[in-house]
């Protein structure tokens, strides 16, 4: 992720790089991101993690699962999981409420939408990428 603030204490727009969450955002989408307490993310949720001693500043990807000091996160287009430590491995930071994308405005909001992405992310992009493709 590309971010020029030291945090996301207020909302920005986050451009990302990378292909972990390939197809859902692609390199050179735009993330909007806002504030909200980790209690309230919940699983599916585009979420953001600013990153402890890592080469890339903040990592968004999508909520599994959390606790008042775990989150455990996936990226839609790969098979592993990071499961973060909160306070040591990384902070949370907030939620991506908006993709941006050769401009147009789309939402992130939809709390049904983004647990039917979950459930493809955590089932179907692994068995599509162990079969080579």
């Amino acid at each position: 992720m590309r971010s020029s603030p030291d945090n996301l204490n207020h909302p920005h727009a986050l451009e990302i790089t990378g292909t972990s969450m390939k197809p859902f955002l692609q390199s050179g989408d735009y993330v909007l991101t806002e504030n909200c307490l980790l209690s309230k993310a919940i699983p599916g949720d585009v979420v953001i993690a600013n990153l402890a001693n890592s080469e890339h500043r903040f990592c968004v990807h999508r909520l599994l699962w959390r606790t008042a000091r775990l989150i455990m996160l996936k990226g839609d287009g790969i098979s592993s999981f990071d499961c973060l430590r909160i306070g040591r491995d990384a902070e949370f930071s907030g939620r991506a409420t908006y993709l941006l994308r050769n401009g147009q405005k789309i939402t992130l909001k939809n709390n049904w939408a983004n647990l039917f992405k979950l459930i493809i992310s955590i089932y179907l992009i692994p068995w599509y990428l162990l079969r080579g493709r």
